[in-house]
């Protein structure tokens, strides 16, 4: 290859890596993320131009109030990763979503240390081991409904959840966090740590809503 269009090359990954960083995500972009879509500009593409009709559906099951509304730690948020993941696998290789996820949880970390909110709450580890582990159940669905069309996949997914496919955080009726014995967690006494003893539970759990 001549060294113009090597030059050429050099210049369309960059554009497009610049590119995909600002629109792959709804939100900021922290170093993890953006070191994967260098690494993977041209699937980042497509996840990008993927990721803009999902996010329309995630709101729109939002607005069907077919689960809770929990945006952080319920089926909601379960959903989100559920959805997205599947969505995503029916078209691009799980080993580069799983990496995509890793690198979203190691943003979160830092998020965390930034003291930057996500959706309302600062990251901790129960919630990236939450949102890992139903990365991994989208995966499994998306290969599962590779032929399923979009709205039929969210059907399928809230009815999945519902059955206790996912995984949540065990909340109490007035959405307090709750440790796995059942003690609600003052969370002002955790304000600022990475480790809150949260506990995961199966996304229909009776413990999550005692």
């Amino acid at each position: 290859m001549g060294k113009g269009l090597v030059l050429l090359a050099l210049v369309f990954l960059i554009c497009v890596t610049h590119l995909t960083a600002q629109k792959v995500s709804k939100t900021k972009l922290e170093m993890p993320e953006k070191m994967w879509v260098m690494m993977h500009p041209f699937i980042s593409v497509r996840v990008k131009n993927r990721l803009e009709h999902c996010y329309s559906v995630i709101e729109q099951v939002k607005k069907q109030k077919s689960l809770d509304q929990f945006e952080n730690g319920g089926c909601l948020d379960a959903f989100r990763h559920v959805f997205t993941m599947a969505f995503l696998a029916q078209h691009i290789r799980i080993s580069k979503l799983r990496s995509l996820g890793v690198a979203h949880e190691k943003s979160n970390r830092i998020q965390f240390e930034k003291n930057i909110f996500e959706n309302g709450e600062l990251p901790d580890s129960v919630s990236c081991q939450m949102d890992l582990l139903n990365n991994e159940i989208g995966f499994i669905l998306g290969k599962k409904y590779r032929n399923v069309g979009t709205d039929s996949l969210a059907e399928l997914i809230v009815v999945e959840i519902m059955r206790g496919f996912a995984w949540q955080i065990a909340r109490d009726q007035n959405g307090n966090y709750l440790r796995c014995d059942g003690r609600e967690i003052d969370i002002r006494e955790w304000e600022r740590k990475w480790r809150i003893p949260k506990c995961l539970v199966k996304s229909n759990s009776k413990l999550a809503n005692n």
